[in-house]
């Protein structure tokens, strides 16, 4: 609950800083910062979900084509956005190094990381 208030107070910060925005630009700020938020995080997986980090991230990111996972367009910058996951995956990989996906950073900083 602590990330969600502290992005929560992040977003009031960037709307006071708008100054005279029209509520649109508001909204859209609103709405890209929703956009970039995992729906399924690491940390509410449910106690029913078994599986290591690496089998969430072929779960929810990705694609299966023939029986084989593809990261398609999917990025360690996108499992960042999950810091819980981004730090499970990161420490599963490094006891299990073949279990490593050989997801790359994207050329854009996730939005968390761009902020002052």
């Amino acid at each position: 609950m602590k990330k969600d208030q502290k992005r929560r107070e992040d977003i009031c910060h960037q709307i006071k800083f708008l100054g005279g925005q029209s509520l649109k630009a508001v909204w859209d700020l609103v709405q890209a910062e929703v956009l970039r938020l995992p729906i399924h995080t690491w940390s509410r997986r449910g106690s029913d979900f078994k599986g290591s980090p690496v089998d969430f991230i072929r779960q929810h990111y990705g694609h299966w084509h023939d029986n084989q996972w593809q990261a398609g367009d999917t990025t360690l910058t996108d499992i960042q956005r999950d810091q819980d996951l981004y730090r499970s995956y990161k420490s599963w990989i490094k006891h299990n190094p073949e279990d490593d996906l050989g997801l790359r950073m994207s050329l854009t900083a996730p939005m968390s990381a761009a902020r002052p």
